[in-house]
């Protein structure tokens, strides 16, 4: 993932300043409490909160051209 993540940098998908390694340990920490809160019996509609707000986060390293 931190391969892909350095390619998208590269291709401007992400801001400069994206640290690849780092962002994607934030995507499979992310993945990974969503699995532990599913397996806890979080609902459907509690998860993808916690999604949206993953993904708003993630977006914050998209430039604004885009």
């Amino acid at each position: 993932m931190t391969n892909r993540l350095a390619r998208a940098v590269a291709e401007g998908c992400f801001t400069p300043q994206t640290g690849p390694a780092a962002l994607a340990r934030y995507i499979a920490t992310v993945g990974q409490g969503l699995a532990v809160d599913a397996a806890a019996g979080v609902s459907r509609e509690e998860l993808h909160t916690s999604v949206d707000i993953a993904l708003r986060a993630v977006a914050a390293f998209v430039p604004e051209t885009r």
